[in-house]
């Protein structure tokens, strides 16, 4: 049977012994409270969720895989995928790196990174799901100013926010959703 160990112990001597990310992070205010016990909480608690949530969807979502409804056009996702993704955003994994304006937990993007790695590893094909979102939600973030002062819907835009994990919108629909906001009130292209 096949098994997944996470290389926490790796990962923190490349980012304690060898990187000294606190040493370079703590001077930089919005994260002088990141230390060494922080980040290895954090860590692990990814490493059991990687491995005791997502590893063992790898070998049943290989052999169900996506299936498509050509009548319908709907894709239903393998066993499990659905509801390992909500115990994904129940446990803030989706905020782990984000801004703190926006809802996020404002760690550092190298602590996310190392979340990824062990999810990838863990799961590659479940991983695709939360990495589109986190690609819709580096666009907005970037690019969703200009939208949200633009006299875009405020409150809209808060309900999509409000919606996206709770309904499990993929980075397509969130993009319409804003998109058909923007243009309801006039938002995009000035």
């Amino acid at each position: 049977m096949p098994v997944y160990n996470p290389p926490l112990r790796d990962m923190q001597f490349v980012m304690h012994e060898v990187l000294k990310v606190t040493e370079e992070l703590q001077p930089m205010a919005k994260y002088a409270d990141a230390d060494i016990d922080t980040i290895n909480a954090v860590l692990e608690e990814g490493a059991k969720f990687a491995t005791e949530v997502v590893f063992p969807l790898n070998i049943s979502g290989d052999e169900e895989g996506c299936k498509l409804d050509i009548k319908t056009h709907a894709v239903t996702t393998p066993k499990g995928f659905k509801e390992a993704y909500a115990k994904y955003v129940e446990g803030g994994w989706p905020a782990l790196s984000g801004d703190p304006a926006f809802g996020g937990q404002g760690l550092p993007l190298v602590i996310n990174q190392c979340f990824y790695e062990m999810l990838n590893s863990a799961n590659q094909a479940w991983t695709m799901y939360p990495g589109l979102t986190h690609g819709a939600h580096a666009a907005l973030h970037s690019h969703g100013q200009r939208v949200m002062h633009a006299d875009a819907n405020r409150d809209d835009l808060e309900v999509i926010g409000r919606e996206a994990p709770a309904k499990q919108l993929t980075a397509t629909e969130i993009f319409a959703r804003v998109a058909a906001a923007a243009h309801h009130t006039g938002g995009f292209g000035r």
